[in-house]
């Protein structure tokens, strides 16, 4: 009882210190961002990638030169002697058969090749493509892949082979370069600059779930004293197991309000483990979400093509960090990827709306929810989760309806 006590007077510690920051970030423009409020927290290419080579090109808007390429350079890559004269920045390069290159930095010398992924998953040979680049510029390269957490490529990326590459992340890397410039030469008396690069500072913080540096301090000191370390990291341990049990409660509202209407448009439910024990769905949950790739789906039955049989998944991975519809093609023990299907299914697939993404075709819901990220913590909120549920549902009707109605897959399926 002593050390609930305890556990009741830490948290309300916390709440406090948090509604006293949250105070002060509303009081003083805090919680306006840009980037936010334009809804593009989340864009590789519109945002991450546009930005990065704006900060990283020496001829960019903020006319500060290589300053802020040199701070990349040695404190993110660590690359030593790395010669800045007649150095030549790209964005989405063109290397022609090989694919496109989200940023290359390039001097005489060397070639630096950088892959930026956010929510989007590997491309086929993605990385192996950039190595054999690499090799074909005669120069010295290097590869980096550059994540939210710093996770590595899949196999699907190096096509199985060893690559030599790099891990880094926009939760260190990233942020600390970026504060690194915000201090840099006359970086604070740029109003314009400075202030884009405190947002972008701030929407880093947010997508790779950080607290602010101020909240942390507070919170962290508060935790140093007596025992209550202690007794936090026991509560750390709980949370995973908070987190499963939203997401199931989620998952179960979405299959039971919305497995009749989808079996109403043709799909049988395939019957497996889910939604059979409260309890070992949770512990599969919290397994799952420890993983990088981790998976959490239940599957539909479409109908035989040639020998195998078209499921659709509603999910949610790893990979990917959106809730999906996943159009699939199985035997009893095998999946097949996109490429191993006949052309004309191919074609299908992609005219229904679905991407090849990690060889499987996927269509993903526009509901920003994402049980790899705090947004899974407004589902507390009552009317919040049952508009997600409704939401994310309709969504998914509209896709699976999309596939039931489809006149050239009812002519193929048996």
């Amino acid at each position: 009882m002593k050390e609930i006590l305890k556990v009741e007077s830490i948290l309300k510690q916390v709440k406090l210190i948090i509604e006293k920051n949250s105070k002060i970030e509303k009081e003083t423009g805090g919680l306006f961002n840009i980037f936010s409020i334009l809804n593009m927290e989340r864009l590789e290419v519109k945002t991450h990638s546009a930005l990065l080579y704006e900060l990283l090109n020496p001829d960019g808007s903020h006319s500060q030169g290589s300053t802020y390429l040199k701070i990349f350079v040695n404190n993110v890559l660590s690359i030593e002697n790395f010669d800045l004269n007649n150095v030549k920045v790209d964005r989405e390069r063109n290397i022609n058969s090989l694919g496109r290159v989200d940023l290359a930095i390039e001097n005489q010398e060397h070639l630096i090749i950088i892959e930026i992924k956010i929510d989007a998953g590997d491309q086929k040979n993605q990385l192996k493509r950039y190595n054999e680049y690499g090799l074909r510029s005669g120069k010295d390269y290097d590869i980096y892949y550059l994540t939210l957490y710093g996770y590595e490529a899949s196999n699907y990326s190096t096509g199985n082979t060893d690559i030599n590459y790099k891990c880094i992340s926009f939760e260190t890397d990233i942020l600390n370069w970026i504060n690194k410039c915000i201090g840099a030469e006359k970086t604070p008396v740029l109003p314009a600059v400075r202030e884009t690069l405190a947002q972008y500072l701030k929407l880093i913080e947010k997508i790779t779930n950080q607290l602010d540096g101020g909240l942390k301090m507070e919170i962290k000191n508060l935790l140093l004293k007596d025992n209550n370390l202690e007794i936090a990291q026991q509560i750390s341990k709980v949370i995973p197991y908070c987190r499963a049990e939203l997401e199931y409660k989620f998952w179960t509202k979405l299959h039971h309000r919305y497995n009749e209407q989808i079996e109403r448009l043709g799909l049988k439910y395939f019957d497996d483990v889910f939604f059979k024990d409260e309890k070992s769905d949770i512990e599969n949950i919290v397994k799952q979400r420890k993983k990088k790739n981790g998976d959490i789906h239940f599957e539909y039955e479409v109908g035989d093509y040639n020998n195998k049989k078209i499921y659709l998944l509603i999910g949610c991975d790893g990979d990917h960090e959106r809730i999906y519809v996943s159009f699939t093609i199985a035997t009893e023990d095998k999946f097949f990827p996109f490429e191993e299907n006949d052309k004309e299914m191919v074609n299908l697939i992609e005219k229904l709306g679905f991407v090849n993404s990690l060889g499987y075709g996927y269509n993903y819901v526009t509901y920003d929810l994402n049980f790899h990220t705090d947004s899974l913590l407004k589902l507390q909120n009552e009317n919040t989760f049952n508009k997600a549920v409704k939401s994310i549902g309709d969504e998914l009707l509209d896709i699976i309806k999309k596939v039931t109605c489809n006149k050239e897959l009812n002519d193929i399926i048996i």
